[in-house]
């Protein structure tokens, strides 16, 4: 898939490659923005006088003239060219990025899916673990409670058993009753 840049610049290489512009703002008969000197380099904003062959007169003006504009050409080319491929380039990593976008965010997703569902199960294991806790504080509560009432036996037990054991040793030093017989 071509970006809108590339599609626009290889519209516009094609016109050059032709030998056709498209008419600008300068119009017609206006000099190209840069010019191409003799080493086959282009200067922005000023024209170079192309290489003579060393005829004089207006065919050799025009020959000269149609040389420069095939070299201007070439060199216009050239630089749609590397223009073309630098955008193609980025359009490119652009695409390779977006894949690498789209891929972190299915792992953010599945990730946050991850976390609510944890969050679910945490929530719920908390809920149990509260429920638990009651549940052995009432039981804490009710074994105390349980222990001070046992605790409260014994010494009632206790208690009881010392007062039996002084009842029975108070009747073994009493006299036995007598019993009158008629």
């Amino acid at each position: 898939m071509r970006c809108r840049w590339e599609q626009s610049l290889a519209g516009r290489a094609r016109l050059i490659a032709r030998g056709t512009r498209r008419p600008g703002p300068r119009g017609a008969g206006a000099q190209p923005p840069f010019s191409v000197g003799a080493d086959g380099a282009g200067t922005p904003g000023s024209v170079q006088k192309a290489v003579g062959e060393g005829t004089s007169g207006s065919s050799g003006r025009a020959q000269g003239g149609e040389r420069r504009m095939t070299q201007q050409g070439a060199v216009l080319q050239g630089y749609n060219n590397e223009l073309v491929k630098c955008i193609e380039d980025l359009c490119m990593q652009k695409e390779e990025l977006n894949k690498q976008i789209q891929q972190a965010e299915e792992e953010k997703n599945k990730l946050q899916h991850e976390i609510q569902v944890l969050s679910e199960q945490l929530e719920c294991v908390c809920e149990n673990l509260a429920q638990k806790v009651a549940s052995r504080n009432e039981l804490d509560k009710i074994l105390a409670e349980t222990e001070a009432a046992y605790m409260k036996i014994l010494d009632s037990s206790r208690t009881l058993l010392n007062v039996l054991k002084k009842e029975v040793g108070s009747l073994k030093h009493t006299p036995e009753l007598k019993t009158n017989v008629t």
